[in-house]
């Protein structure tokens, strides 16, 4: 939550206490502005990374690395699934300062999927987009976390 644009005035209600700040709870947090991190979490953002492609599915993962927040790896990487009605959910790589609890860009389109009432066994198949020679690649947990729900699973992957 310390990510976020609304950070600062981000306020948490916790059972039997009053509301209070994040700040408030977190008096010595470390967050992006100790890394000299300047844009936060769900900031509008394009990383100018063009997909010179007609499929829908790649256009729609290149779209969401578009806005992924990676200030640290600068990996920007998106992924979109489709599911059985044709509908396309997509998710961008949200990394946070601490790292081990950055959320992969899978997870956050099937997060979406599933809040828009799907079943994770309707996804029919998947693309990833992600910046060619980034320190780190989500390509081996995405196919291994595609593979999880069920093998038959495409993907399709696209480094630019």
């Amino acid at each position: 939550m310390n990510e976020l644009t609304t950070a600062k005035e981000l306020v948490v209600q916790l059972p039997q206490r009053d509301a209070m700040t994040l700040q408030a709870y977190l008096p010595e947090s470390f967050g992006p502005a100790d890394l000299n991190i300047t844009d936060a979490l769900l900031t509008d953002v394009n990383h100018g990374m063009v997909c010179d492609t007609t499929d829908a599915l790649v256009q729609a993962a290149c779209n969401a690395a578009n806005r992924a927040h990676a200030p640290y790896t600068n990996n920007f990487a998106g992924v979109a699934v489709k599911n059985r009605q044709g509908d396309i959910f997509v998710g961008m790589y949200a990394e946070n300062a601490a790292f081990n609890p950055s959320l992969p860009p899978l997870q956050v389109a099937l997060i979406n999927m599933n809040m828009a009432g799907y079943p994770l066994s309707d996804v029919t198949e998947a693309a990833l987009v992600e910046k060619a020679g980034s320190t780190i690649s989500h390509r081996a947990n995405t196919e291994q976390a595609l593979n999880a729900l069920n093998a038959d699973i495409p993907l399709t992957y696209l480094a630019v």
